[in-house]
C-alpha cells in the first residue's frame, strides 16, 4: 500500500548517489554534473597529484605500481570521485572544456579546490599524452558468478569508440561481446569492413528461405550482430569463409581463456594500436567501481583482482593504470593488493 503524498517532500537539492556510469534522464552530462557538484578535499586532491604524477611517469616516492585501492564506507564519495577522475582523464571529453572544468572544481567555498599547480600539471596530461579512460560499475554485474574481471574489464573496453578506434557510422567501438569484438578486430583488416553491413544483410539473406519475413533491417544489421549472439553464430563464419576460402581457423581469431594476462595484453595491444595513430602518447586508465561488492566472499575474484594488478604493472608498463574503490581496506582482505597501492 503506498499513498501518493509519500514522496512529495524530498528536498529540492535532493540527489541519488553517483555512479561512475549513471545516465541522467534530464540530458545533462553526468560527467560535468558530477565535477560540478563535488567537494574537493585535501585527500582527493593529493590522490590526484599522485595520480598525474605516475600517469607523467615524474613520481618521486617509493611505492611501486600503477594501481590504486581507494575504500571507505557508504556515501563516502568514492564513485563521486571516480566519476570526476572519469572527466579528467577523458582527453577527448576535456577537449575545449579545461577552463569550465577546473573553475567548477574550484568554485565551491567549502572544498580545497585546484591550486594552480594542479591545474598546470592537468593540462600537460593532455598536452602531452591522450588518456582514455575505460569505466565499470561493478555492481551491474552483482551475482553473475559466470562474468570475470578479466571478462567485464574487456566488455566495457572494446566499447570504447576511442579505445578501438572504431567510430564510422555504421557502429560505435567494438562488440561487447568478446568473441564478436575479436572477430570484427580480425574483419577490420580486410577491405570487406567498410562494407560489413550489406555484407551480414547478404548472409542473412542467403541463410533465410524467405527474408522478407525476417525484420534484420540493412541499416541496423551489424548493431544486431555485435547485440545477439545467435545471429553473429551465422553470419560471422561465413563472412570469415568468404574472406579467406575455408572455415578453417575462424575458431582461432578468438582465444580459447580470457584470463587477467590475456585481458592486459589486449588492453596493452588496443592501446599500443592507437599509439601509433597518435602524435602524443596513449595512455589507458582502468576504473573499477564497487570492487568489494562484486567479489563478495569468492576470493577466487580476489584473487583474480590480483593477478589482474600484476598484469597491469608488468605489461602495461606505465601506460595502464587501475583505480579500485571498495567499502573495506584492501589489507583487511588481501595484504598483497596493498603493496602495490
Amino acid at each position: 500500500m503506498t499513498e501518493s503524498g509519500w514522496f512529495e517532500n524530498f528536498p529540492a537539492d535532493f540527489e541519488e548517489s553517483v555512479r561512475i556510469d549513471r545516465d541522467n534522464q534530464s540530458g545533462s552530462d553526468p560527467r560535468k554534473q558530477a565535477i560540478e557538484s563535488y567537494h574537493v578535499t585535501a585527500d582527493s586532491k593529493s590522490f590526484v597529484e599522485d595520480f598525474i604524477d605516475r600517469l607523467l611517469d615524474e613520481s618521486e616516492d617509493m611505492r611501486t605500481g600503477s594501481n590504486y585501492w581507494l575504500y571507505g564506507y557508504y556515501g563516502s564519495g568514492k564513485s563521486h570521485l571516480l566519476t570526476v577522475l572519469d572527466g579528467l582523464m577523458d582527453s577527448e571529453w576535456m577537449q575545449g572544456r579545461m577552463e569550465t572544468v577546473c573553475g567548477d572544481l574550484a568554485s565551491d567555498q567549502r572544498s580545497s579546490g585546484l591550486s594552480s599547480e594542479l591545474r598546470d600539471r592537468l593540462e600537460d596530461v593532455h598536452s602531452e599524452c591522450h588518456v582514455i579512460p575505460i569505466s565499470v560499475n561493478l555492481l551491474k554485474y552483482q551475482g553473475q558468478k559466470q562474468r570475470s574481471f578479466s571478462e567485464i574489464v574487456l566488455r566495457h573496453a572494446h566499447q570504447s569508440p576511442d579505445l578501438t578506434g572504431v567510430e564510422d557510422g555504421v557502429s560505435a567501438g567494438l562488440s561487447s561481446q568478446t568473441d564478436v569484438a575479436y572477430f570484427e578486430d580480425w574483419y577490420r583488416t580486410t577491405d570487406a569492413w567498410d562494407d560489413r553491413r550489406s555484407q551480414a544483410k547478404a548472409v542473412v539473406d542467403s541463410e533465410t528461405s524467405e527474408p522478407t519475413e525476417y525484420d534484420w533491417e540493412r541499416n541496423s544489421i551489424w548493431e544486431d550482430v555485435q547485440e545477439y549472439s545467435a545471429l553473429a553464430d551465422v553470419v560471422l563464419p561465413k563472412l570469415f569463409e568468404e574472406q579467406t576460402g575455408t572455415r578453417d581457423g575462424y575458431t582461432d581469431i578468438q582465444p580459447s581463456n580470457v584470463d587477467p594476462e590475456e585481458a592486459v595484453r589486449r588492453l596493452e595491444s588496443l592501446r599500443d594500436a592507437r599509439d601509433r595513430e597518435f602524435d602524443k602518447p596513449v595512455k589507458l586508465v582502468l576504473l573499477l567501481d564497487e570492487v568489494s561488492l562484486f567479489i563478495g566472499t569468492d576470493f577466487d575474484r580476489l584473487t583474480e583482482l590480483q593477478t589482474l594488478a600484476e598484469n597491469v604493472d608488468d605489461i602495461g608498463g606505465g601506460n595502464i593504470q587501475l583505480v579500485a574503490t571498495a567499502q573495506a581496506n584492501i589489507e583487511d582482505v588481501q595484504p598483497r593488493f596493498a603493496a602495490h597501492g
